[in-house]
Order: C-alpha cells, then sequence, then structure tokens
C-alpha cells in the first residue's frame, strides 16, 4: 500500500491501559531515525535521521531536539549523500552519563560521481559545522546500509 513517504513519528506504548499515541515530530520525508543507544526506553531529548525528500536537501543529517521542537541540519557537500548516522558519546562508550549530545555522529557518505564511499564525523553539538573528520573508503558501501558503535 501507499503509506506515503516517511516521516519521523514517535510511538508511545503504555503497557498497563495497552494504550499507543503516536506524535509526529517532523513530516517532512525521512528516514533512518536513531538515538542515542544508552537511553533506548527512557527519556531522551535528540533524535537523528536521513533526509529523503525535496523538502530537505536529500541525504543531509538532521538533529532533532523534541524539547525545543528545533531541527539542525547537516547536508553534505554537493553531490554527496549521507546514510544511517551512528551516535558515539565523546569519551567512546556506548554507556556514558555526559551530556546526552555530548558526541560525534558517524555516518557512511556517497559520493555519486567518484562512485564511491566514506565515513564522516560530524560533532552532534555543531551540526552546522563541516564534518571533524572523513575517512575515504576507496569502494561504494550501498544505500540502505546499517551500522552500531562498539567500543570495544
Amino acid at each position: 500500500p501507499d503509506e506515503g513517504p516517511p516521516r519521523l513519528e514517535r510511538w508511545e506504548f503504555d503497557l498497563t491501559s495497552g494504550r499507543v499515541t503516536t506524535e509526529t515530530i517532523d513530516d517532512r520525508p525521512q528516514e533512518f531515525p536513531r538515538m542515542r543507544e544508552n537511553l533506548v526506553g527512557r527519556p531522551y531529548r535528540y533524535g537523528y535521521s536521513v533526509a529523503a525528500g525535496s523538502a530537505l536537501e536529500p541525504g543531509a543529517l538532521l538533529r532533532h531536539d523534541l524539547r525545543s521542537g528545533e531541527t539542525v541540519e547537516h547536508s553534505g557537500a554537493p553531490g554527496r549523500h549521507h546514510m544511517e548516522a551512528v551516535f558515539v558519546a565523546r569519551d567512546g562508550t556506548s554507556d556514558s552519563t555526559g551530556d546526552e549530545d555530548d558526541g560525534w555522529l558517524l555516518a557512511y557518505t556517497y559520493e555519486a560521481e567518484a562512485d564511491s564511499s566514506s565515513v564522516v564525523i560530524v560533532d552532534a553539538r555543531d551540526m552546522s559545522a563541516p564534518p571533524v573528520a572523513e575517512i575515504r573508503l576507496g569502494t561504494r558501501v550501498p544505500y540502505g546500509f546499517h551500522g552500531n558503535w562498539c567500543p570495544d
């Protein structure tokens, strides 16, 4: 069935009443939503996703501040598209107790003209800045790749 373009929603399940509530956080097309992994199932402020349509820069990384409602966009260079981003705490651990946004986003990026990919590292607190580092891979990583961070 045609459900329209993907949008960012939050679903909450009340295990006592069995009730499910949904909230649209951003109705612009996007996919691959992530958050800081050690906060799954607990309150959190920031979520991350990848733009997937003409309403946003295609392939841009997005940071959603769920408290303020603000969305910040990190666009790659022209002709480059980011894939799913993974949050890594600044101290490199998966269970850091630092500020929720104190870390980096790691994302594969595809450059169409060169038909190759790289990994970009973006400061999660300063999404408007250029990447702090880029690792060129010399090969293409297919769209839709999923990854995780393992500190060890």
